[in-house]
């Protein structure tokens, strides 16, 4: 069974997510894609999915998203929404429309991996539960491993560490974690191609 349900990230999926946020910044109603072009809400699954925005500097300005299974279209304009006001980041505003960069990743579904070292950097993203106290989560995907540079033992002390884990954690403590992997796929969109191809195509409505 294919572990991403059949559907992949595509260009048409991040220039969605700059259309809703175009059109909620300058008060407009976007018109949906045609399901040719977006899987429409009753055909399209995933097992999670993260929307980024980068400003013309390519710093990040904002993601978010989910690792439970949902709708890729319902999900896509949510986190187009709740990604330009992630708390992190001062909120994407109008006048940076035009430097932005959407990247939409897709997840597939999450094995049980053997051990804390069962999996590989810059092909899995880690999510793990460690049941003591209160029990403590965390996850992190591919790309935010690959590009901070982690290794396996640093992912998991930073997994740990985000899971407010209070004790200082060794190898001993990953080995007690249940762990699970999966992969990503992700494709990205300036707006200015975003504008190109996709905008005036699908158009708005003044409210």
């Amino acid at each position: 069974m294919d572990p991403f349900l059949g559907l992949r990230a595509t260009r048409t999926m991040a220039g969605y997510c700059l259309h809703v946020l175009e059109a909620q910044l300058k008060g407009w109603v976007p018109k949906p894609p045609a399901a040719r072009e977006l899987p429409s809400p009753n055909e399209a699954f995933a097992p999670g999915l993260f929307v980024t925005y980068f400003n013309a500097n390519q710093q990040l300005r904002g993601c978010t998203g989910t690792y439970d299974e949902g709708c890729v279209r319902a999900g896509l304009a949510k986190h187009a929404l709740s990604a330009a006001t992630d708390p992190r980041c001062p909120p994407v505003t109008a006048a940076e429309m035009k430097g932005l960069t959407c990247d939409v990743t897709i997840l597939s579904r999450a094995e049980a991996a053997a051990d804390w070292e069962d999996w590989e950097v810059g092909v899995h993203g880690v999510a793990i539960y460690l049941d003591e106290g209160p029990g403590f989560s965390a996850a992190a995907l591919p790309g935010e491993i690959l590009s901070n540079g982690w290794s396996r033992y640093q992912t998991f002390v930073h997994l740990l560490r985000k899971a407010g884990y209070p004790y200082r954690p060794d190898a001993e403590t990953f080995q007690r974690c249940r762990v699970s992997v999966f992969e990503a796929d992700s494709e990205s969109i300036h707006y200015i191609h975003y504008a190109d191809q996709l905008r005036d195509a699908w158009g708005f409505e003044l409210l």
